[in-house]
C-alpha cells in the first residue's frame, strides 16, 4: 500500500513530501488513517543535526540508520497515541517537551455514574493537598474497565489531559496499594484502583498523595522522579 510522508534524507537537506510504500497491517496490528500532520520545531533539529543520535549510540542500541519519527503532536498526535494505546493495551510513549515537563500522573477510581463535577472536585482537592496545580498533570490514569465512564472522559476532554487506561491484568500483577479495598476486590479482583494506576502510568514515579476519597471518587497522585 502507498502513503505520503515527509522525508529528510540527511543533515542540512530539505524536507520533501513523497509517496512511499507502507506494509499492510499484520496480525495484532492496526491501521490508523491520518488526515493531516504538522512538523514540530523539534523536527527541525534533525535538519541542523543538533538532535541526531550519535553513531556510537545508534550502533549500541541497534537502531537502523533510518527510522521513522511521528510529527504533528501539536495537531493531536499525542492524544491519538493514547487512544490507540488504550484500544490495544499498549504503552503510549510521548516524549515531546511540553509533556515531559508535566510530572504528575493522577490515578482515579470512581463509582459508576458520578458527575464530572464530582471528578473535578476530587482532583482539585487532591492537588491542593500537595500544593500542586492542574497544569502539572501529564495524564489521568484509571483501570480499563472505566474506559467508558462519561465523567472521566468529559473531564479529560475539557482539561485537555490525556486519559490512560491501565489493563486490569497489569494491576493484578502489580497491586501497589497502601491499603487494600475489600469492596474493590470483591467487584474487580484487585486490591485498589487509583494508587496502582497512578504508579503504573508513570515510568519512575513515586506516590506524593496516597488515596483520598471524595463523594464517590478516589484519587492518588504520583510524580515522576528523575535521576534514578
Amino acid at each position: 500500500m502507498k502513503t505520503r510522508a515527509a522525508l529528510l534524507t540527511g543533515t542540512g537537506e530539505k524536507w520533501a513530501i513523497e509517496e512511499i510504500d507502507l506494509a499492510s497491517p499484520g496480525p495484532d496490528e492496526v491501521l490508523v488513517e491520518m488526515k493531516a500532520a504538522g512538523l514540530c520545531h523539534s523536527d527541525e533539529h534533525m535538519v541542523t543535526g543538533d538532535m541526531v543520535t550519535p553513531e556510537p549510540v545508534r550502533l549500541e542500541l541497534g537502531l537502523p540508520s533510518q527510522f521513522p519519527l511521528v510529527g504533528g503532536h501539536e495537531g493531536g498526535a499525542n492524544f491519538l497515541a493514547y487512544r490507540v494505546a488504550n484500544l490495544i493495551g499498549a504503552i503510549p510513549v510521548v516524549t515531546t517537551a511540553t509533556e515531559a515537563l508535566k510530572p504528575l500522573i493522577v490515578g482515579i477510581g470512581c463509582r459508576r455514574g458520578v458527575s464530572m463535577q464530582q471528578i473535578d472536585t476530587a482532583i482539585t482537592e487532591a492537588l491542593s493537598a500537595v500544593s500542586r496545580s492542574k497544569i502539572e498533570i501529564r495524564e489521568i490514569a484509571t483501570i480499563d474497565l472505566k474506559g467508558n465512564e462519561d465523567a472521566i472522559i468529559q473531564w479529560c476532554e475539557q482539561a485537555g489531559v490525556p486519559l490512560r487506561l491501565i489493563p486490569r491484568s497489569l494491576i493484578q500483577e502489580r497491586p501497589w496499594v497502601t491499603k487494600s479495598s475489600p469492596l474493590v476486590y470483591s467487584r474487580f479482583g484487585i486490591e485498589g484502583v487509583c494508587e496502582p494506576c497512578a504508579l503504573l502510568g508513570s515510568f519512575k514515579g513515586r506516590l506524593i498523595l496516597r488515596k483520598i476519597t471524595r463523594n464517590g471518587v478516589a484519587v492518588a497522585i504520583a510524580e515522576e522522579v528523575s535521576g534514578i
